[in-house]
Protein backbone atom coordinates (compact mmCIF):
# COMPACT_ATOMS: atom_id res chain seq x y z
CA UNK A 1 0.00 0.00 0.00
CA UNK A 2 1.56 3.47 -1.06
CA UNK A 3 1.48 6.38 1.49
CA UNK A 4 2.39 9.92 0.87
CA UNK A 5 5.28 11.12 2.69
CA UNK A 6 6.74 14.93 3.54
CA UNK A 7 10.48 15.62 4.51
CA UNK A 8 11.81 18.84 5.57
CA UNK A 9 14.26 19.11 2.70
CA UNK A 10 15.50 22.45 2.92
CA UNK A 11 16.21 24.64 6.26
CA UNK A 12 14.64 27.97 7.23
CA UNK A 13 16.23 31.00 8.75
CA UNK A 14 14.35 34.03 9.23
CA UNK A 15 12.83 33.95 5.50
CA UNK A 16 15.97 32.68 3.68
CA UNK A 17 16.69 29.20 2.87
CA UNK A 18 20.03 28.22 4.53
CA UNK A 19 19.92 24.87 1.66
CA UNK A 20 18.93 24.30 -1.59
CA UNK A 21 16.05 26.43 -2.69
CA UNK A 22 12.11 26.36 -3.05
CA UNK A 23 12.87 25.54 -6.51
CA UNK A 24 15.43 22.51 -5.59
CA UNK A 25 14.47 19.16 -7.33
CA UNK A 26 14.80 16.21 -4.75
CA UNK A 27 14.21 12.64 -5.59
CA UNK A 28 13.75 9.66 -2.89
CA UNK A 29 15.34 6.91 -4.84
CA UNK A 30 15.21 2.89 -3.62
CA UNK A 31 18.54 1.98 -1.85
CA UNK A 32 18.72 -1.06 -3.83
CA UNK A 33 18.24 1.42 -7.27
CA UNK A 34 19.77 4.30 -6.72
CA UNK A 35 20.83 5.23 -9.67
CA UNK A 36 17.01 6.49 -10.28
CA UNK A 37 15.13 3.47 -12.31
CA UNK A 38 13.33 3.38 -9.54
CA UNK A 39 11.98 6.84 -7.89
CA UNK A 40 9.49 9.33 -6.23
CA UNK A 41 10.15 13.30 -7.06
CA UNK A 42 9.32 15.65 -4.70
CA UNK A 43 7.19 19.02 -4.73
CA UNK A 44 8.06 21.47 -2.72
CA UNK A 45 4.88 22.36 -0.61
CA UNK A 46 6.15 25.37 1.38
CA UNK A 47 8.70 26.32 3.82
CA UNK A 48 11.11 23.81 2.72
CA UNK A 49 8.67 20.75 3.17
CA UNK A 50 8.35 18.59 0.42
CA UNK A 51 5.90 15.80 -0.29
CA UNK A 52 6.61 12.27 -2.27
CA UNK A 53 3.65 11.03 -3.30
CA UNK A 54 2.77 7.20 -3.80
CA UNK A 55 5.76 5.74 -1.35
CA UNK A 56 5.38 2.35 -1.28
CA UNK A 57 7.45 0.52 1.84
CA UNK A 58 10.77 -0.19 1.67
CA UNK A 59 14.52 2.04 2.39
CA UNK A 60 15.06 5.36 0.14
CA UNK A 61 17.98 7.52 0.20
CA UNK A 62 17.72 11.32 -0.67
CA UNK A 63 19.23 12.72 -4.03
CA UNK A 64 19.52 15.73 -5.84
CA UNK A 65 17.79 15.58 -9.20
CA UNK A 66 20.31 17.57 -10.90
CA UNK A 67 23.47 16.75 -9.49
CA UNK A 68 22.74 13.45 -9.29
CA UNK A 69 23.90 12.78 -5.76
CA UNK A 70 22.99 11.78 -2.55
CA UNK A 71 22.11 14.18 0.47
CA UNK A 72 23.99 11.68 2.60
CA UNK A 73 22.88 13.80 5.70
CA UNK A 74 19.23 12.14 5.34
CA UNK A 75 20.63 8.74 5.60
CA UNK A 76 18.58 5.26 4.88
CA UNK A 77 15.24 6.12 5.50
CA UNK A 78 13.00 3.18 6.57
CA UNK A 79 9.29 3.62 5.02
CA UNK A 80 6.84 1.18 6.66
CA UNK A 81 8.11 -2.43 5.97
CA UNK A 82 7.87 -4.61 2.95
CA UNK A 83 4.48 -6.11 2.73
CA UNK A 84 3.53 -4.69 6.09
CA UNK A 85 -0.36 -4.36 7.29
CA UNK A 86 -1.65 -0.71 8.70
CA UNK A 87 -3.29 -0.85 11.74
CA UNK A 88 -6.33 1.06 10.16
CA UNK A 89 -8.40 0.24 7.32
CA UNK A 90 -9.06 -1.93 4.67
CA UNK A 91 -6.76 -4.42 3.24
CA UNK A 92 -6.28 -7.70 1.57
CA UNK A 93 -3.98 -9.92 3.25
CA UNK A 94 -2.41 -12.67 1.21
CA UNK A 95 -0.07 -15.91 1.71
CA UNK A 96 -0.13 -18.02 4.75
CA UNK A 97 0.52 -15.93 8.21
CA UNK A 98 1.64 -17.67 10.88
CA UNK A 99 0.97 -16.42 14.63
CA UNK A 100 3.61 -17.47 17.54
CA UNK A 101 1.43 -15.81 20.12
CA UNK A 102 -2.27 -15.34 20.80
CA UNK A 103 -4.69 -13.36 18.83
CA UNK A 104 -7.37 -11.36 19.79
CA UNK A 105 -10.15 -10.11 17.77
CA UNK A 106 -12.19 -7.70 19.63
CA UNK A 107 -15.19 -7.34 17.12
CA UNK A 108 -15.55 -10.76 15.92
CA UNK A 109 -14.29 -13.17 13.67
CA UNK A 110 -15.28 -14.16 10.48
CA UNK A 111 -14.24 -16.95 8.38
CA UNK A 112 -15.50 -20.19 6.08
CA UNK A 113 -13.22 -22.85 7.35
CA UNK A 114 -11.35 -23.14 10.51
CA UNK A 115 -8.90 -26.57 9.95
CA UNK A 116 -6.93 -28.29 12.55
CA UNK A 117 -2.80 -27.35 12.07
CA UNK A 118 -1.88 -30.48 13.89
CA UNK A 119 -3.04 -33.27 11.83
CA UNK A 120 -5.40 -35.91 14.79
CA UNK A 121 -5.19 -32.18 17.09
CA UNK A 122 -8.17 -30.85 16.21
CA UNK A 123 -9.66 -27.45 16.91
CA UNK A 124 -10.35 -26.25 20.44
CA UNK A 125 -12.76 -23.19 20.97
CA UNK A 126 -13.03 -21.88 24.48
CA UNK A 127 -12.55 -25.69 25.48
CA UNK A 128 -14.98 -27.39 22.84
CA UNK A 129 -12.56 -29.52 20.98
CA UNK A 130 -13.75 -30.40 17.50
CA UNK A 131 -12.01 -33.30 15.95
CA UNK A 132 -12.66 -34.40 11.81
CA UNK A 133 -15.54 -33.15 10.37
CA UNK A 134 -17.71 -33.92 13.30
CA UNK A 135 -17.72 -33.18 16.98
CA UNK A 136 -16.20 -36.09 18.74
CA UNK A 137 -16.33 -36.72 22.87
CA UNK A 138 -17.60 -33.63 24.29
CA UNK A 139 -16.92 -32.66 28.15
CA UNK A 140 -19.79 -29.90 29.54
CA UNK A 141 -18.14 -28.53 32.94
CA UNK A 142 -21.97 -26.81 33.07
CA UNK A 143 -25.46 -27.09 31.37
CA UNK A 144 -25.44 -27.57 27.54
CA UNK A 145 -28.65 -25.92 26.23
CA UNK A 146 -30.98 -26.27 22.99
CA UNK A 147 -34.74 -24.93 22.82
CA UNK A 148 -35.48 -26.35 19.96
CA UNK A 149 -37.43 -30.02 19.71
CA UNK A 150 -36.18 -32.10 17.32
CA UNK A 151 -37.11 -32.52 14.11
CA UNK A 152 -35.17 -35.29 12.19
CA UNK A 153 -33.44 -38.52 13.33
CA UNK A 154 -29.92 -37.11 14.53
CA UNK A 155 -31.17 -33.76 15.89
CA UNK A 156 -30.42 -33.39 19.88
CA UNK A 157 -33.37 -32.54 22.22
CA UNK A 158 -33.57 -30.74 25.56
CA UNK A 159 -34.94 -32.06 28.61
CA UNK A 160 -38.49 -30.63 28.00
CA UNK A 161 -39.10 -32.35 24.98
CA UNK A 162 -37.98 -36.20 26.28
CA UNK A 163 -39.90 -35.02 29.49
CA UNK A 164 -43.18 -34.48 27.34
CA UNK A 165 -42.39 -37.96 25.34
CA UNK A 166 -42.32 -39.93 28.42
CA UNK A 167 -45.27 -38.73 30.14
CA UNK A 168 -47.68 -39.56 27.00
CA UNK A 169 -45.66 -42.80 27.21
CA UNK A 170 -48.27 -45.86 28.38
CA UNK A 171 -46.57 -48.73 29.35
CA UNK A 172 -48.89 -51.82 29.82
CA UNK A 173 -48.27 -53.68 32.31
CA UNK A 174 -47.52 -57.91 31.44
CA UNK A 175 -51.12 -59.24 31.38
CA UNK A 176 -51.67 -63.14 31.91
CA UNK A 177 -55.00 -65.10 33.22
CA UNK A 178 -55.64 -65.45 36.63
CA UNK A 179 -55.13 -69.68 36.01
CA UNK A 180 -51.68 -68.65 34.97
CA UNK A 181 -48.41 -68.68 37.28
CA UNK A 182 -44.59 -68.48 36.14
CA UNK A 183 -41.49 -69.98 37.75
CA UNK A 184 -38.32 -67.90 37.30
CA UNK A 185 -35.22 -68.89 39.24
CA UNK A 186 -33.71 -65.91 41.52
CA UNK A 187 -36.83 -63.52 40.50
CA UNK A 188 -38.41 -61.14 43.08
CA UNK A 189 -41.68 -62.70 43.75
CA UNK A 190 -44.79 -61.45 42.43
CA UNK A 191 -47.97 -62.20 44.01
CA UNK A 192 -50.50 -64.64 41.99
CA UNK A 193 -47.61 -63.90 38.73
CA UNK A 194 -44.32 -65.05 39.27
CA UNK A 195 -42.65 -67.41 42.00
CA UNK A 196 -39.24 -68.79 42.34
CA UNK A 197 -39.98 -72.17 42.59
CA UNK A 198 -42.71 -74.86 41.54
CA UNK A 199 -44.02 -75.69 45.52
CA UNK A 200 -44.18 -71.75 45.99
CA UNK A 201 -46.35 -71.79 42.68
CA UNK A 202 -48.43 -74.28 43.70
CA UNK A 203 -49.32 -72.74 47.34
CA UNK A 204 -50.57 -69.32 45.46
CA UNK A 205 -53.26 -71.83 43.23
CA UNK A 206 -57.04 -71.00 44.78
CA UNK A 207 -59.03 -74.38 44.62
CA UNK A 208 -58.76 -76.27 41.28
CA UNK A 209 -60.99 -78.36 39.59
CA UNK A 210 -62.29 -79.27 36.22
CA UNK A 211 -63.85 -76.25 35.29
CA UNK A 212 -60.47 -74.13 37.29
CA UNK A 213 -57.98 -75.53 35.84
CA UNK A 214 -54.30 -74.13 36.55
CA UNK A 215 -50.63 -73.66 34.06
CA UNK A 216 -47.61 -73.28 35.76
CA UNK A 217 -45.02 -72.16 33.38
CA UNK A 218 -41.52 -73.30 33.62
CA UNK A 219 -40.07 -70.20 32.54
CA UNK A 220 -36.66 -70.09 33.80
CA UNK A 221 -34.22 -72.25 36.66
CA UNK A 222 -31.63 -72.57 38.10
CA UNK A 223 -28.17 -74.33 36.97
CA UNK A 224 -25.76 -76.95 38.02
CA UNK A 225 -22.58 -78.27 36.19
CA UNK A 226 -24.48 -79.60 33.22
CA UNK A 227 -27.73 -78.02 32.78
CA UNK A 228 -28.74 -74.50 32.75
CA UNK A 229 -32.09 -74.61 32.88
CA UNK A 230 -33.29 -76.87 35.92
CA UNK A 231 -36.19 -77.42 38.05
CA UNK A 232 -37.39 -79.34 40.85
CA UNK A 233 -40.25 -81.02 41.99
CA UNK A 234 -41.31 -83.32 45.12
CA UNK A 235 -43.90 -85.43 44.84
CA UNK A 236 -44.91 -84.18 48.32
CA UNK A 237 -45.30 -80.64 47.16
CA UNK A 238 -47.62 -81.49 44.55
CA UNK A 239 -50.94 -81.40 46.36
CA UNK A 240 -53.38 -79.98 44.18
CA UNK A 241 -55.21 -81.59 40.96
CA UNK A 242 -55.85 -80.15 37.87
CA UNK A 243 -52.40 -78.70 37.23
CA UNK A 244 -50.66 -78.43 33.62
CA UNK A 245 -46.36 -78.06 34.35
CA UNK A 246 -45.23 -76.46 31.18
CA UNK A 247 -41.77 -76.12 29.96
CA UNK A 248 -40.69 -73.83 27.11
CA UNK A 249 -38.98 -76.85 24.93
CA UNK A 250 -38.91 -80.34 25.43
CA UNK A 251 -34.96 -80.51 25.67
CA UNK A 252 -34.36 -77.14 27.13
CA UNK A 253 -36.47 -77.33 29.99
CA UNK A 254 -34.97 -80.40 32.62
CA UNK A 255 -37.41 -81.14 35.71
CA UNK A 256 -36.13 -83.43 38.65
CA UNK A 257 -39.01 -85.24 39.95
CA UNK A 258 -39.24 -86.38 42.81
CA UNK A 259 -36.00 -86.01 45.49
CA UNK A 260 -34.26 -87.17 48.87
CA UNK A 261 -36.97 -88.04 51.42
CA UNK A 262 -39.86 -87.87 49.24
CA UNK A 263 -42.74 -90.20 49.06
CA UNK A 264 -42.50 -92.93 46.11
CA UNK A 265 -45.56 -92.14 44.48
CA UNK A 266 -47.61 -89.60 42.84
CA UNK A 267 -51.00 -89.70 42.38
CA UNK A 268 -52.60 -86.74 40.82
CA UNK A 269 -54.70 -85.17 38.29
CA UNK A 270 -52.05 -83.26 36.61
CA UNK A 271 -49.84 -83.26 33.41
CA UNK A 272 -45.89 -82.53 32.36
CA UNK A 273 -45.64 -81.09 28.92
CA UNK A 274 -42.45 -80.04 26.82
CA UNK A 275 -39.95 -81.08 29.00
CA UNK A 276 -36.43 -83.62 30.15
CA UNK A 277 -37.75 -85.31 33.47
CA UNK A 278 -35.28 -87.50 35.61
CA UNK A 279 -36.41 -89.97 37.75
CA UNK A 280 -33.44 -89.53 39.71
CA UNK A 281 -32.14 -92.35 42.35
CA UNK A 282 -33.04 -89.91 45.33
CA UNK A 283 -35.93 -92.19 45.56
CA UNK A 284 -34.46 -95.83 45.72
CA UNK A 285 -37.25 -97.93 45.06
CA UNK A 286 -40.18 -98.42 42.11
CA UNK A 287 -41.80 -95.59 41.59
CA UNK A 288 -45.78 -95.11 40.79
CA UNK A 289 -47.68 -92.36 38.56
CA UNK A 290 -51.16 -92.67 39.16
CA UNK A 291 -53.56 -90.58 37.02
CA UNK A 292 -50.39 -88.01 35.64
CA UNK A 293 -50.55 -87.37 31.84
CA UNK A 294 -46.78 -87.13 30.44
CA UNK A 295 -46.89 -84.96 27.13
CA UNK A 296 -44.08 -84.71 24.16
CA UNK A 297 -41.59 -85.31 27.42
CA UNK A 298 -38.26 -87.27 27.18
CA UNK A 299 -38.62 -89.45 30.47
CA UNK A 300 -35.05 -90.60 31.94
CA UNK A 301 -36.30 -93.55 34.79
CA UNK A 302 -32.83 -94.84 37.55
CA UNK A 303 -35.15 -97.14 38.77
CA UNK A 304 -38.32 -99.26 37.76
CA UNK A 305 -41.05 -97.33 36.83
CA UNK A 306 -44.83 -97.95 37.29
CA UNK A 307 -47.32 -95.90 35.16
CA UNK A 308 -50.47 -96.60 36.90
CA UNK A 309 -53.77 -95.37 34.95
CA UNK A 310 -51.28 -92.88 33.70
CA UNK A 311 -50.73 -91.91 29.67
CA UNK A 312 -47.81 -91.00 27.85
CA UNK A 313 -48.56 -88.76 24.92
CA UNK A 314 -45.64 -88.49 22.07
CA UNK A 315 -43.01 -89.14 24.62
CA UNK A 316 -39.60 -91.19 25.05
CA UNK A 317 -38.91 -93.57 27.95
CA UNK A 318 -35.32 -94.69 28.57
CA UNK A 319 -34.99 -96.55 31.52
CA UNK A 320 -31.55 -97.68 32.78
CA UNK A 321 -30.12 -101.45 32.16
CA UNK A 322 -32.04 -103.80 34.75
CA UNK A 323 -34.86 -101.57 35.29
CA UNK A 324 -38.66 -102.14 34.05
CA UNK A 325 -41.31 -99.72 32.64
CA UNK A 326 -44.51 -100.70 33.77
CA UNK A 327 -47.88 -100.07 32.07
CA UNK A 328 -50.76 -101.40 34.72
CA UNK A 329 -54.33 -100.19 36.10
CA UNK A 330 -55.72 -98.74 32.69
CA UNK A 331 -52.17 -97.02 31.57
CA UNK A 332 -52.38 -95.50 27.87
CA UNK A 333 -49.58 -94.61 25.73
CA UNK A 334 -49.68 -93.06 22.34
CA UNK A 335 -46.87 -92.33 20.04
CA UNK A 336 -44.75 -93.23 22.49
CA UNK A 337 -40.95 -95.38 22.60
CA UNK A 338 -39.94 -97.17 25.09
CA UNK A 339 -36.36 -98.46 25.48
CA UNK A 340 -36.44 -101.02 27.39
CA UNK A 341 -39.89 -103.78 27.23
CA UNK A 342 -42.62 -103.04 28.86
CA UNK A 343 -44.29 -105.15 31.24
CA UNK A 344 -47.92 -104.55 30.32
CA UNK A 345 -50.94 -105.11 32.76
CA UNK A 346 -53.83 -103.49 31.51
CA UNK A 347 -52.45 -101.65 27.95
CA UNK A 348 -55.47 -99.63 25.79
CA UNK A 349 -55.18 -97.27 23.53
CA UNK A 350 -54.89 -96.89 19.36
CA UNK A 351 -50.69 -96.05 19.27
CA UNK A 352 -48.08 -98.13 19.97
CA UNK A 353 -44.82 -98.46 21.35
CA UNK A 354 -41.57 -100.41 21.05
CA UNK A 355 -40.80 -103.42 23.51
CA UNK A 356 -36.45 -104.45 23.04
CA UNK A 357 -35.59 -100.62 20.79
CA UNK A 358 -32.54 -100.41 23.21
CA UNK A 359 -31.52 -103.12 25.65
CA UNK A 360 -28.14 -101.23 26.30
CA UNK A 361 -29.65 -97.61 26.85
CA UNK A 362 -27.16 -94.77 27.33
CA UNK A 363 -28.47 -93.31 30.97
CA UNK A 364 -27.16 -89.42 30.89
CA UNK A 365 -25.83 -87.24 34.11
CA UNK A 366 -28.91 -86.23 36.03
CA UNK A 367 -29.07 -82.71 37.14
CA UNK A 368 -28.76 -82.18 40.51
CA UNK A 369 -29.45 -79.26 42.83
CA UNK A 370 -28.47 -80.62 45.52
CA UNK A 371 -31.30 -82.10 47.43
Amino acid sequence: MAITLRLQIAQIDGSDFVKTDETADVELRSESDSYASTYVTGTHIGNGVYSFPGVISGIYRVYDTSAGTQLTSFGDIQVGEGGAVHTTGNETIGGTKTFSAQSVFSSGFKTNTIAENTSGSGVTIDGLLIKDSTIGNVEFTGTAQNSNAPTVGDDLCNKTYVDAQVASVNVQEYQQGTGRRRVIAGATEDSGKVYTTIAGAITSVGTTSTTARYIIELEQGQADSNYANVFQLLHANCSKDYISFVGKSRNGTHLILGGTGDTASLTRIVSFENMTIYLTTEISGTRTYGSVKFINCTIYGYRSTYFANSELHNCDVVHASSYTPYLSSGGKCFNTVFAQAVTEDSYTGDAYYHDSYNTSPSMPTAPNLGS
